[in-house]
């Protein structure tokens, strides 16, 4: 009775396998009569999507830019409409309802607002355009076309941000990011490093405001001051003899130093002494070489911030305190800018790691500040306390390199290494019982017998578990979970033949009984 039980599962058992042999060998030659049919296909699809790459990114920017037009709340006596220029110059215009209008000429422009917005036809309304990114950097020439009363925006990564035109000989564009920044929009990969430049966090505990004094320390501590209340940064001075060394110990932060920039030197006025000339070049490779985001705010006097002027009255930086006070660096320039006007900012790129950022006043002419203005800007801080910022000059990690600083676990190791370490650690738990087989084989069990006393033998077990944990299992844990995968997967393939020795090993001993 029991060996027909043994037979007849048997026999259910070879069913099964000779069902799922056919259907494998169906699907293979299903897949073997198709491969070439399928191939053909994608290849033919990847050629028309490679024609229309370009297409794509326009619809895709003005898309964008319909997209911000339509949550826009609704705002009696005016319209607001998404606009883009396509390559043949005409102008594409959408409404908050997704309606299209396509106006080739002037006299089509005059036609926009009464098709898009009929409720307002016949009275003057106001007109706001959100131009599609691709627009502002590709045809940015095309902006005269547009009516002089309408107010600009521009939609970029789904944020609109407005634009202000400046006419001449060659057509530019400002893109306002705060109310007192402008930004340069001439290239786009130089733009969106800057908006994203802007948009980070500006930490207390991450800014150093350094003050050259002849008096002060040589070297500097790692961590910042605050005072007693812990809510003002406290200026630091420093030799100036030895700024640039002392920069070693402020890897990875943001440290601001201020003075005259006369051409290539930082000119600085310590409280007591004569005025220093600091070369800048060498503050800004010291600056690179620890990833330091250097902030050289270029002031109308050398005067140095904590010190004292002629009526015993402390210097500052006029607007500094408020600016450090602001959440991310566009606030912070934007409270500088408050001071004194807005502030006009460009980026360009120094190196495949560095971005250098020149804010300046908005029109403000390069090269104007003469003897007489460095003379007058003296005088009002001698009398006043206070000293005026011509321009800020920021030479800052770039976007790649600050993403991989902050990924990183330990400051001083690169985040590839450490996140290697980690993957290799993940693989060594996946193969824990391949890697403690190798363990065993390099490092023998050690036995109570061989120590002289019991403190030693636990220490040395204590060092054994911790060179297995920390250096042994990352350095093999990817070649033992490569193993502990193919011996399971191996076990899967020979689980049939597993099986049939199970039941033909009952049978046998079944009839040996």
């Amino acid at each position: 009775m029991a060996s027909g039980m043994r037979l007849k599962r048997l026999k259910h058992f070879v069913s099964l396998v000779m069902v799922i042999g056919l259907v494998l060998t169906a699907s293979v030659n299903h897949a073997g009569a198709n491969w070439l049919t399928k191939l053909l296909k994608e290849a033919g699809d990847a050629g028309v999507d490679a024609g229309r790459i370009g297409s794509k990114l326009a619809v895709t920017s003005l898309d964008d830019a319909a997209s911000v037009v339509s949550k826009l709340p609704h705002a009696p006596g005016s319209v607001a409409l998404a606009t883009h220029a396509t390559p043949e110059g005409h102008w594409k215009f959408v409404n908050r309802k997704g309606e299209i209008f396509t106006a080739g000429n002037a006299d089509e422009m005059t036609r926009v607002v009464p098709a898009l917005a009929p409720e307002l036809a016949g009275s003057s309304p106001g007109l706001a355009l959100y131009l599609s990114e691709e627009t502002l950097f590709t045809q940015r020439q095309l902006l005269r076309d547009l009516p002089e009363k309408a107010k600009l925006h521009v939609v970029v990564d789904g944020k609109a941000y407005p634009v202000l035109r400046r006419v001449g000989p060659k057509d530019s564009a400002l893109v306002e990011v705060r109310p007192n920044v402008v930004l340069e929009a001439q290239d786009r990969t130089l733009f969106k490093e800057a908006i994203w430049q802007l948009s980070r966090n500006l930490s207390k505990a991450d800014v150093r405001i350094l003050s050259m004094t002849e008096a002060g320390p040589r070297t500097l501590g790692a961590s910042r001051k605050f005072d007693k209340a812990g809510r003002s940064v406290l200026v630091e001075p420093i030799d100036p003899n030895h700024v640039i060394t002392s920069l070693d110990a402020l890897r990875g932060q943001t440290v601001v130093v201020t003075g005259r920039v006369e051409g290539n030197m930082l000119n600085v006025k310590p409280i007591s002494g004569i005025s220093r000339n600091i070369p800048l070049e060498n503050l800004k490779s010291a600056a690179a070489a620890n990833d330091i985001n250097l902030v050289v705010l270029a002031t109308s006097s050398p005067a140095q911030p904590g010190s004292r002027n002629w009526f015993w009255q402390s210097i500052e930086v006029s607007g500094l305190r408020d600016a450090l006070k602001r959440a991310t660096y566009a606030d912070f320039l934007d409270a500088l800018g408050a001071q004194h006007g807005k502030l006009e900012l460009s980026a360009t790129k120094q190196s495949s790691s560095r971005i250098r950022i020149d804010a300046v006043p908005y029109d403000h002419p390069p090269g104007t500040q003469d003897m007489f203005g460095d003379i007058l800007g003296e005088v009002v801080s001698n009398v006043t306390g206070n000293v005026a910022t011509a321009a800020v000059e920021a030479h800052v990690n770039s976007r790649e390199r600050q993403t991989e600083l902050d990924l990183r676990i330990i400051p001083n190791i690169p985040s590839t290494i450490q996140f290697a370490y980690l993957f290799s650690l993940v693989a060594g738990l996946i193969g824990f019982n391949v890697v403690r087989d190798w363990w065993a084989r390099v490092w023998p069990k050690m036995k109570r017998e061989s120590f002289a006393n019991t403190a030693g033998y636990y220490a040395t077990r204590i060092l054994k578990l911790v060179v297995f944990l920390i250096a042994f299992m990352p350095l093999v844990g990817v070649p033992a979970a490569l193993v502990s995968i193919i011996q399971q997967l191996w076990a899967i393939v020979t689980l049939p033949w597993r099986i049939l020795t199970w039941i033909f090993g009952f049978r046998r001993t079944g009839d040996a009984q």
